[in-house]
């Protein structure tokens, strides 16, 4: 985990090694520093909230697209089946 002072006084960017110990931190409301309890903000809460939903769309959008691009696939290849079964 790495830490360096934010833009503003009295803030801090809180860089963790892996992704899940950024969303355990925030839904503990919580995170340790050299022994101290650090309790996190709304604001931080709902910034790990919006973040987390952005993720999710641009999950969704991302598959959304794979699944065009294989049903064009297989679009092709059952046209192919069907030309060959014809012939016969």
């Amino acid at each position: 985990m790495g830490i360096e002072k934010g833009k503003f006084d009295n803030t801090f960017v809180v860089h963790f090694s892996r992704f899940s110990y950024g969303s355990k931190a925030v839904s503990r409301g919580y995170i340790m520093v050299n022994g101290k309890r650090i309790e996190l903000s709304e604001e931080d809460k709902k910034a790990e909230e919006l973040r987390e939903y952005y993720l999710n769309m641009h999950s969704l959008e991302h598959n959304m697209k794979v699944a065009k691009q294989q049903g064009a696939v297989w679009e092709l290849y059952f046209k192919e089946e069907e030309k060959i079964l014809k012939s016969k």
